[in-house]
């Protein structure tokens, strides 16, 4: 594996570059971080994911360049080597793709990333997240201020489901059944009563899934 990577022909290089994804090994990166800058796009796509599978430091200002390419597979690599990195200093970087890629796929996959790395100043970029981005973009921003610790997301919540605040009765009360927190069972029992059948039934499914999500991270 070590010769064909460092190849000079590229029917030896691909191959092996598709296998090195499944490794985890730090010499692998090494060999294959010059790659990380390949003019050829699949074979810099399959760098990338090799080095965030085995080493991401090696590349990491090649995961900061792409953040703005114009090319979504570039993107989505630079975003989940960063989030492999783990590095709080790049939460600035990450916090720009979640609020303004036109990609709603990648805006999910950025708040995904500020979970992984768990760092506090990520928290205000993820609450704008639930409050202008699609469905899939909130559950990730919920998700990731779960993983961060965030103490005000219970509070949040409650307000904008007592308050019917954007995205409104019904998905809030999806995003709160994410919530570990029986708190806020509390605050959704009056909508069991609802004469919505819809509201009644994801009332209920909240309640069951916060109580499941509870017990899981007792133990």
């Amino acid at each position: 594996l070590r010769t064909a990577l460092a190849s000079d022909d590229g029917n030896e290089r691909f191959p092996a570059l598709r296998v090195a994804r499944s490794f985890n090994e730090p010499w692998i990166a090494e060999i294959v971080a010059p790659l990380c800058q390949s003019p050829d796009f699949v074979e810099r796509v399959l760098a990338l994911e090799v080095v965030t599978n085995n080493d991401p430091e090696r590349c990491r200002d090649s995961f900061m360049e792409i953040l703005s390419s114009g090319e979504r597979a570039l993107r989505l690599r630079g975003l989940l080597g960063l989030a492999a990195l783990g590095d709080p200093g790049t939460v600035g970087d990450l916090a720009i793709i979640l609020r303004e890629d036109l990609d709603p796929d990648l805006r999910a996959v950025a708040a995904r990333a500020l979970g992984d790395i768990g760092h506090p100043k990520a928290s205000d970029a993820l609450y704008e997240a639930i409050e202008n981005n699609h469905s899939p973009v909130r559950e990730q921003a919920v998700l990731a201020l779960i993983a961060i610790g965030d103490e005000d997301l219970r509070s949040y919540l409650i307000d904008r489901l007592q308050n019917d605040h954007f995205p409104g009765h019904a998905e809030t009360l999806r995003l709160m059944a994410l919530v570990p927190d029986p708190v806020l069972i509390d605050a959704i029992e009056p909508f069991l009563t609802n004469d919505d059948h819809q509201k009644r039934t994801l009332a209920a499914a909240a309640i069951l899934s916060i109580l499941d999500r509870s017990a899981d991270a007792e133990h």
